[in-house]
């Protein structure tokens, strides 16, 4: 299957389980008032930045190891893994329990304090489930992925929702997250041991032994750290400065697009080997090639979701979280400008090269950054200017990786990034945006003008953007191609 092909199939199913866990967002601010909302999601910044460093790159491992396996060691090595990744948790659940009184008063939130068994619990059966995706990338079954990811989002919004319908408070919401994250853990868990013993009288090579794992996973496992930091900075600030409620207010601004997770982090993981390749036998060509065509196309899609966002943000962010989260519009326009800086993940050079080391430079540049400019601009602004903090500090970011890939490559840094095109692609959707500005002002209700002006955004877009060749016939081939696969009859 092609890159293109595979790419669009990973999107859709992505896609749509990034929707499913979207939608917890609108569904609890309705259950919920702001302080309670926001220690939730609180307690997940929580879990996230623990989730991420507690394995120390021990998952990502499996991506390297599995494939250099033979078939009857793999089951083995993934079900040691998992071993190993289940008693990282507990410690994780551990060290949640041990520093619960610091987490209170740092987060000025003292629910913190009794909730902490929950916090851990969560901690240990994510970590376990977040494993599922890279297992079976790494045994080369991507649609084992795409049928996955979907029943997984379901069960979790399914885990969350239920209980606060029933009214059992933060408590029985953690304790369907961990209900859900429990059976999940276990059919993995599970399979592996069926697997593994069917597997047992078979030869294969040797597995890799846990040191050597230890020592690959040990350079990830920093750089996961220093990444996951830098890219929080600013919610740790203002969470450690402000009230729940008042972080749950930034937060319903400060938060990503689903977009903005899935398409850059889904190029990555296909044209990482593509690189790798090309690098090996030193055809730098090939790789400046799919790095500007992988950046041009992603910036088809990022730039016109941004300003069309930005127009939309006061309606879609009240229709989404009520008017109670009015406040969050504002910050929510600003952080979506981060996006014009997003469409383009350098880092993927320094994987292809091996050279991780330069591009920790950048991770370092990225947090004290971000967290200077986010005290110093919260200090002036308020919430707004760490939102103005991020931006300033991703564009900046986003330079100087490109600057470094340059020089990665021997090339300059002019080379990496097809300039004409991003310009002409904003030039076209700043355009658009001012054309549809007008039916922002209707008195109607919120759901008509983000209907009105979606439509109305997308179909002057997508005719001009055609009109325009800002579609290249390469990119029509894919939609073309895709689309007769949707409307061929069953």
């Amino acid at each position: 299957m092609k890159i293109s092909d595979q790419a669009a199939l990973l999107f859709i199913s992505k896609a749509v389980s990034a929707a499913l866990l979207f939608a917890v967002g609108p569904i609890l601010v309705r259950y919920m008032d702001q302080a309670e909302y926001g220690t939730f999601l609180q307690i997940n910044l929580i879990t996230s930045f623990l989730v991420a460093i507690v394995p120390w790159g021990i998952p990502q491992a499996i991506s390297f190891f599995v494939p250099r396996i033979g078939t009857a060691k793999r089951f083995s090595f993934v079900t040691r893994t998992l071993t190993t990744l289940f008693v990282l948790g507990c410690f994780g659940a551990a060290l949640v329990w041990v520093g619960r009184d610091v987490l209170g008063q740092w987060m000025n939130n003292p629910q913190l304090i009794t909730l902490a068994p929950y916090i851990g619990g969560v901690i240990i059966v994510t970590i376990l489930v977040d494993t599922t995706e890279t297992v079976f990338y790494a045994y080369n079954r991507a649609i084992v992925v795409g049928i996955v990811l979907p029943l997984k989002a379901i069960a979790r919004l399914t885990g969350v929702v239920l209980p606060v319908l029933f009214g059992w408070g933060l408590a029985g919401l953690f304790e369907g997250i961990i209900a859900v994250g429990l059976v999940e853990s276990v059919l993995l868990y599970g399979y592996h041991l069926l697997k593994l013993r069917e597997a047992s009288l078979a030869s294969g090579a040797a597995i890799a032994p846990l040191s050597e794992q230890v020592r690959y996973a040990l350079p990830v496992g920093l750089t996961m750290l220093m990444t996951i930091t830098g890219s929080n900075m600013d919610k740790y600030v203002v969470s450690s400065l402000f009230s729940p409620a008042q972080y749950a207010v930034y937060a319903r601004g400060a938060f990503d697009l689903p977009l903005v997770g899935i398409l850059p982090g889904m190029l990555f993981d296909l044209l990482l080997p593509k690189f790798s390749e090309y690098l090996h036998k030193g055809q730098t060509r090939e790789v400046l090639r799919l790095m500007r065509e992988s950046i041009r196309r992603t910036a088809l899609v990022f730039f016109p979701v941004c300003l069309l966002s930005v127009v939309l943000g006061d309606a879609l962010i009240t229709l989404l979280f009520t008017d109670a989260y009015a406040a969050s519009a504002p910050i929510f326009k600003v952080f979506l400008l981060g996006m014009l800086f997003q469409v383009a993940n350098f880092q993927i050079v320094f994987r292809a090269t091996g050279n991780n080391a330069r591009y920790l430079k950048v991770i370092v540049l990225r947090i004290v950054l971000g967290l200077g400019l986010t005290i110093g601009l919260l200090n002036m602004f308020g919430a707004i200017g760490a939102a103005f903090a991020v931006v300033i500090t991703q564009a900046t970011v986003s330079f100087v990786s490109c600057v470094l890939a340059g020089r990665e490559l021997s090339e300059s840094w002019l080379k990496l990034v097809p300039w004409s095109d991003l310009g002409k692609t904003l030039a076209l959707s700043v355009c658009v945006a001012i054309v549809i500005l007008p039916i922002t002002w209707l008195a109607v209700p919120n759901w008509i003008i983000l209907l009105l002006g979606g439509a109305a955004f997308g179909l002057l877009y997508v005719l001009c953007a055609f009109y325009l060749k800002r579609v290249s016939d390469a990119d029509r081939e894919i939609l073309t191609r895709w689309a007769a696969l949707v409307m061929r009859p069953s």
